[in-house]
């Protein structure tokens, strides 16, 4: 939501263009320096700091903010979260949370390749580590360089980092939903490893949904479009398949008892005022025990109504 220059392009960018503009913070490290605080001088500096031409610049995550919590509890989960899972490892990070859409609210957040050294300089991103034979001696290439290898001077990169962030959010997200009162919990698996059928929808984005919007179509809000009229045909087909499945237990039931057995069920149906079926019989019982309490309660205190009973 900010004007920025870049020092590298001579150029400056303008990103006043949402309607709704993003909640902004940068987090350092205690050891970072001041001007980390500062938007437009970090990157600069990120830039500097990177020679390579195909170097990386940052590291982006987005993630999905529970609509159970207020916007200033939203807040303070994203702070906690990204404090002492990135933060404290050595990052700087630059946070941007979008409330476009109120029922999507979400959190951008970008962060530092390198860590801060405690002198308040750069640190290395890697170091390349030379490959030689059993005798010490060095390999070379074909073209005479000497082997080598780049060694990270951090797990940032590694793929199991990325499954232990995703279930450190899940762990820092249900904390504060249990903090605020709320009965649900979120997990970082996805819909296969929960045994879902349902197949999830991709990020839109606030381009995609300001072209639906403006009456222009949108791939991405589209393929949303289709997935959920897909999960919602699956789950009326397995509401299909529970009641079949429900009716073919009755069916066994039924044929398991005896032409007796039957004639009482059919005198209890007309007594309970309802057609009688495995899962409704437990509450009829707790109904039945209740007015049970209530008939001794009355008979006890001498204020027994005959009336109330009537419609049983």
């Amino acid at each position: 939501g900010e004007q920025l220059y870049s020092e590298r392009y001579d150029k400056v960018s303008s990103y006043h263009h949402r309607d709704v503009l993003p909640e902004t913070m940068l987090l350092k490290p205690v050891h970072a320096p001041e001007w980390c605080l500062d938007r437009e001088r970090l990157w600069n500096e990120v830039e500097k700091i990177e020679k390579a031409k195909n170097a990386q610049l940052a590291r982006e995550f987005t993630v999905a903010l529970p609509v159970e919590l207020s916007q200033q509890q939203q807040r303070e989960l994203l702070r906690h979260f990204v404090q002492e899972v990135f933060v404290d490892e050595g990052m700087v990070a630059d946070i941007a949370i979008h409330r476009d859409d109120a029922k999507n609210p979400h959190a951008h957040v970008m962060l530092t390749m390198r860590p801060f050294l405690e002198d308040g300089s750069w640190g290395a991103k890697s170091r390349k580590e030379y490959i030689v034979d059993e005798n010490g001696e060095a390999l070379f290439t074909e073209s005479g360089a000497k082997k080598s290898r780049k060694i990270d001077m951090n797990d940032w990169n590694q793929k199991d980092k990325l499954q232990q962030w995703r279930t450190a959010w899940a762990m820092y997200a249900n904390q504060h939903l249990s903090l605020a009162g709320v009965g649900i919990e979120i997990s970082e698996k996805s819909h296969a490893d929960l045994g879902l059928e349902q197949e999830p929808t991709i990020h839109e984005g606030y381009v995609a949904r300001k072209m639906e919007q403006e009456g222009r179509s949108s791939d991405r809000v589209a393929i949303n479009r289709e997935v959920k009229e897909r999960n919602e045909k699956k789950l009326a087909l397995q509401d299909v398949e529970q009641r079949l499945e429900q009716f073919e237990k009755h069916e066994l039931i039924l044929k398991a008892l005896s032409p007796a057995e039957k004639q009482e069920l059919g005198q209890l149906s007309k007594v309970l005022k309802m057609y009688v079926q495995p899962e409704t019989l437990a509450d009829k019982r707790r109904m039945l025990y209740l007015w049970d309490v209530k008939l001794q309660v009355q008979l006890d205190l001498g204020s027994f109504n005959e009336q109330s009973y009537k419609g049983f």
